[in-house]
């Protein structure tokens, strides 16, 4: 009798176990979609710019320094739906003298770097201090940095950078701190990278 219960209470058991995983189980495979949602975060470094004194004979002079990077944001995503939202990392290093306003401008080959709706930071530049001197002997020891500086992007300038070819760093002298030391190569670089979520579909 006790043999009969239990057998009873299994088959019960395993009955109840069948119906529950059916119920979570779509029957109809028209209902199962063949798309692959996949939403990745990536991170992708760009490249390094530099701008040294050497570029010109009396680095004092230099009002205005500008380095470039080939860019193409179409390379690397195939649409611009694919992005959620971007952000550019830079990681700034400042050897001159020198206090700076940077400004990074998203531009397509021919494109005026004046201007201004181009620009990551629009008209408000990111202020670079000035690298520590030996007063003995003119040389830096001690760089500015500034590891990292992140600009999250608005959706508008993302659209733009998509069909931008080349992002140009543009630095405008405010005032050097010490004097300059021709005869010193002094550096400004920038490490650029690319960090962005996605939205990707494949069928």
């Amino acid at each position: 009798m006790t043999i009969k219960k239990n057998t009873i209470l299994i088959v019960s058991i395993t009955i109840s176990i069948v119906v529950l995983l059916t119920s979570c189980y779509k029957t109809n495979p028209d209902d199962i979609s063949d798309t692959i949602f996949w939403n990745p975060d990536i991170s992708i470094p760009l490249g390094d710019t530099y701008a040294t004194s050497k570029e010109n004979e009396n680095p004092q002079d230099k009002k205005q320094l500008l380095d470039t990077l080939v860019f193409k944001l179409s390379d690397i995503v195939n649409s611009r739906s694919e992005i959620d939202s971007m952000t550019i990392r830079l990681n700034i290093e400042n050897e001159f003298p020198i206090q700076w306003n940077m400004y990074v401008f998203y531009v397509k080959e021919g494109d005026e770097i004046t201007d201004y709706d181009n620009s990551l930071t629009g008209t408000t530049p990111i202020r670079v201090g000035a690298g520590k001197v030996d007063p003995n002997t003119g040389e830096i020891t001690i760089p500015n940095k500034m590891i990292p500086y992140d600009i999250p992007l608005e959706p508008e300038q993302i659209d733009k950078l998509y069909f931008s070819d080349l992002l140009v760093i543009r630095l405008d002298s405010i005032k050097a701190v010490n004097p300059v030391d021709e005869n010193i190569e002094y550096k400004f670089k920038t490490q650029i990278a690319l960090q962005a979520k996605l939205n990707m579909a494949y069928d």
